[in-house]
Protein backbone atom coordinates (compact mmCIF):
# COMPACT_ATOMS: atom_id res chain seq x y z
CA UNK A 1 0.00 0.00 0.00
CA UNK A 2 1.18 3.52 -0.66
CA UNK A 3 1.52 6.05 1.84
CA UNK A 4 -1.71 7.84 0.80
CA UNK A 5 -3.64 4.64 0.96
CA UNK A 6 -2.54 3.74 4.52
CA UNK A 7 -3.24 7.64 5.77
CA UNK A 8 -6.76 7.64 4.55
CA UNK A 9 -7.36 3.91 5.88
CA UNK A 10 -6.20 4.73 9.14
CA UNK A 11 -8.36 8.25 9.12
CA UNK A 12 -11.61 5.89 7.61
CA UNK A 13 -11.30 3.29 9.94
CA UNK A 14 -10.84 6.32 13.52
CA UNK A 15 -14.14 7.73 11.59
CA UNK A 16 -15.72 4.64 11.40
CA UNK A 17 -14.51 4.13 14.90
CA UNK A 18 -16.59 7.71 15.98
CA UNK A 19 -19.54 7.00 13.82
CA UNK A 20 -19.58 4.03 16.31
CA UNK A 21 -19.02 4.85 19.43
CA UNK A 22 -21.61 7.90 18.86
CA UNK A 23 -24.39 5.66 17.09
CA UNK A 24 -23.87 3.41 20.54
CA UNK A 25 -24.18 6.51 22.46
CA UNK A 26 -27.37 7.76 20.89
CA UNK A 27 -28.74 4.52 20.99
CA UNK A 28 -28.22 4.74 24.96
CA UNK A 29 -29.23 7.92 25.14
CA UNK A 30 -33.02 6.95 23.36
CA UNK A 31 -33.15 3.79 25.47
CA UNK A 32 -32.75 5.97 28.57
CA UNK A 33 -35.09 8.45 26.97
CA UNK A 34 -37.93 6.07 26.52
CA UNK A 35 -37.42 4.36 30.39
CA UNK A 36 -37.97 7.54 31.52
CA UNK A 37 -40.91 8.16 29.53
CA UNK A 38 -41.89 4.39 30.50
CA UNK A 39 -41.73 5.37 34.52
CA UNK A 40 -43.93 8.59 33.50
CA UNK A 41 -46.75 6.69 31.92
CA UNK A 42 -46.26 4.19 34.76
CA UNK A 43 -46.71 6.97 37.25
CA UNK A 44 -49.69 8.58 35.15
CA UNK A 45 -51.74 5.45 35.03
CA UNK A 46 -51.24 4.30 38.80
CA UNK A 47 -52.65 8.28 39.77
CA UNK A 48 -55.57 7.99 36.99
CA UNK A 49 -56.77 4.20 38.63
CA UNK A 50 -56.10 6.23 42.27
CA UNK A 51 -58.44 9.15 41.17
CA UNK A 52 -61.02 6.88 39.63
CA UNK A 53 -61.04 4.67 43.03
CA UNK A 54 -61.76 8.02 45.05
CA UNK A 55 -64.12 8.84 43.10
CA UNK A 56 -65.84 5.62 43.10
CA UNK A 57 -65.70 5.76 47.05
CA UNK A 58 -66.89 9.22 47.08
CA UNK A 59 -70.10 8.64 45.09
CA UNK A 60 -70.94 5.29 47.06
CA UNK A 61 -70.64 7.23 50.44
CA UNK A 62 -72.74 9.77 48.28
CA UNK A 63 -75.07 6.88 47.50
CA UNK A 64 -75.20 5.51 50.97
CA UNK A 65 -76.27 8.73 51.88
CA UNK A 66 -79.27 8.74 49.36
CA UNK A 67 -80.86 6.46 51.78
CA UNK A 68 -81.30 9.05 54.36
CA UNK A 69 -82.34 11.81 52.42
CA UNK A 70 -85.90 13.34 53.75
CA UNK A 71 -86.00 16.45 51.29
CA UNK A 72 -85.99 17.05 47.77
CA UNK A 73 -83.77 19.88 49.60
CA UNK A 74 -81.20 17.22 50.50
CA UNK A 75 -81.08 15.62 47.93
CA UNK A 76 -80.10 19.20 46.33
CA UNK A 77 -77.17 19.48 48.93
CA UNK A 78 -76.04 16.43 48.45
CA UNK A 79 -75.85 16.37 44.93
CA UNK A 80 -74.50 20.09 44.24
CA UNK A 81 -71.42 19.10 47.13
CA UNK A 82 -70.92 15.89 44.55
CA UNK A 83 -70.59 17.85 41.99
CA UNK A 84 -68.57 20.32 43.60
CA UNK A 85 -65.83 17.47 44.75
CA UNK A 86 -65.62 15.66 41.63
CA UNK A 87 -65.35 18.51 39.89
CA UNK A 88 -62.41 20.00 42.18
CA UNK A 89 -60.69 16.52 42.00
CA UNK A 90 -60.66 16.55 38.99
CA UNK A 91 -59.33 20.23 38.79
CA UNK A 92 -56.62 19.04 40.91
CA UNK A 93 -55.99 15.55 38.98
CA UNK A 94 -55.54 17.39 35.61
CA UNK A 95 -53.08 19.75 37.27
CA UNK A 96 -51.18 16.87 38.41
CA UNK A 97 -51.23 15.38 35.56
CA UNK A 98 -49.85 18.74 33.55
CA UNK A 99 -47.27 18.89 35.93
CA UNK A 100 -46.20 15.29 35.80
CA UNK A 101 -46.44 15.52 31.99
CA UNK A 102 -44.19 18.67 32.42
CA UNK A 103 -41.62 16.98 34.54
CA UNK A 104 -41.55 13.70 31.89
CA UNK A 105 -40.99 15.64 28.90
CA UNK A 106 -37.94 17.64 30.37
CA UNK A 107 -36.18 14.76 31.89
CA UNK A 108 -36.84 12.44 28.83
CA UNK A 109 -35.48 15.39 26.72
CA UNK A 110 -31.99 15.71 28.25
CA UNK A 111 -30.29 12.52 27.10
CA UNK A 112 -30.98 13.51 23.28
CA UNK A 113 -30.21 17.03 23.76
CA UNK A 114 -27.13 16.12 25.44
CA UNK A 115 -26.60 13.53 22.33
CA UNK A 116 -27.86 16.36 20.29
CA UNK A 117 -25.03 19.03 21.82
CA UNK A 118 -22.51 16.28 21.82
CA UNK A 119 -22.71 15.49 17.68
CA UNK A 120 -22.89 19.16 16.84
CA UNK A 121 -19.48 19.86 18.78
CA UNK A 122 -17.93 16.63 16.91
CA UNK A 123 -19.27 18.21 13.23
CA UNK A 124 -17.74 21.24 14.06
Amino acid sequence: MTDFQTKTFAQTTKLFDELTVATKANMDAAVQSGTIVAKGAEEATKRLAAFAQGLFQDQLATGKSLMGIKSFQELSNLQLALAKRTLDSAIAEANGLTELSVKVATEAAAPVAARMNAVAKMAA
